[in-house]
């Protein structure tokens, strides 16, 4: 009978590489946010709707370059 194998730390994959997927999956529901709510105001361009559409898109917009700037500096580290 074998051994079980050592329990992985924080720093194996891909326990690694879960912030990293997280905050991607998170920037993608932050452009599909922005992209919805930008076809929205070329559709309602009320300007009570435009108002209302841009307090949606600039907290969005704020994530995403927050995140953009996150997963940059994430620094990859490859499975061996």
């Amino acid at each position: 009978m074998q051994d079980a194998p050592a329990p992985a730390g924080p720093g194996d994959w891909p326990h690694s590489e879960v912030g990293r997927f997280h905050r991607a999956v998170a920037l993608f529901v932050c452009v599909v946010a922005l992209t919805l709510g930008s076809a929205e105001l070329v559709r309602h361009h009320r300007p009570a709707e435009a108002v209302v559409l841009a307090a949606v898109a600039v907290p969005h917009g704020l994530l995403a370059a927050v995140l953009v700037r996150r997963l940059r500096r994430i620094e990859v580290t490859p499975p061996e």
